[in-house]
C-alpha cells in the first residue's frame, strides 16, 4: 500500500498576475523498506545455488540413465526367466512332457541356423584365417591419419600397423605361395 504523499510549500506564496499562487511543492516519499534489499540478497544466494546445482543434476542424470537402462533390461530378463521356470515347475508337477521349443529363444532370433550346443557366433561370424597383412595396412592408414590430425598418439597406431605388415609379409614367405591366406 503506497504511503500518502505530503506536500511541502515554501514560505513565500506570492500571487502572480493571473491570480495563481507560485508555490514550490516538494513531494517526499518514505524511505525504502528493508524487505526488497533482503529479497535481492536471497535472489543472489538462490541464483548462486542454482548455478552450482544445475551442472550437478546434469552430471548425475547423464550417468544414471545408462544404469537405469541396464537395470531395466536385467530386471525384465530375470522376470522372463523366472516365469519360464514357474511354467516348467508346473508342467513337471502335473506330469506333462516339456517341449524343447520352450527353451528356444523366442522373438528376434538372430542365429536361426545355430546348431544345438554349437557356438552361435560361428553362424553369424564364420571364422576366417588370420590376415596380418590386411590388418597391418588398415592400422597403418589409420595411424597416418591420426598422426596428421592429432599428432604423436597416432604414431602408436602407425607403428602397430607397420609391425603387422612385416608379420604378414614374413608369414606369407614362410608358408609358401601355395598356402596363402585368403583375405
Amino acid at each position: 500500500m503506497p504511503w500518502p504523499l505530503r506536500a511541502q510549500t515554501s514560505q513565500d506564496n506570492s500571487v502572480n498576475r493571473a491570480g495563481l499562487t507560485n508555490a514550490t511543492v516538494a513531494v517526499t516519499q518514505p524511505p525504502p523498506a528493508a524487505a526488497p534489499a533482503e529479497a535481492s540478497d536471497s535472489d543472489g544466494a538462490l541464483s548462486a545455488a542454482l548455478d552450482k546445482l544445475i551442472p550437478l543434476v546434469g552430471i548425475v542424470m547423464g550417468c544414471s540413465i545408462p544404469i537405469v537402462i541396464v537395470t531395466a533390461v536385467c530386471y525384465f530378463n530375470h522376470r522372463k526367466t523366472k516365469m519360464l521356470h514357474e511354467t516348467v515347475r508346473a508342467m513337471v508337477e502335473k506330469g506333462v512332457p516339456i517341449p524343447p521349443e520352450l527353451f528356444a529363444k523366442s522373438g528376434g532370433d538372430w542365429q536361426p541356423n545355430c546348431p544345438p550346443g554349437g557356438n552361435p557366433f560361428q553362424t553369424v561370424f564364420p571364422s576366417q584365417p588370420r590376415n596380418d597383412l590386411r590388418t597391418g595396412l588398415i592400422l597403418t592408414g589409420l595411424g597416418i591419419g591420426l598422426t596428421i590430425f592429432i599428432g604423436s598418439p597416432g604414431a602408436i597406431v602407425l607403428f602397430l600397423g607397420v609391425a603387422f605388415v612385416f608379420v604378414g609379409i614374413f608369414e606369407k614367405k614362410k608358408s609358401g605361395p601355395d598356402q596363402t591366406a585368403k583375405p
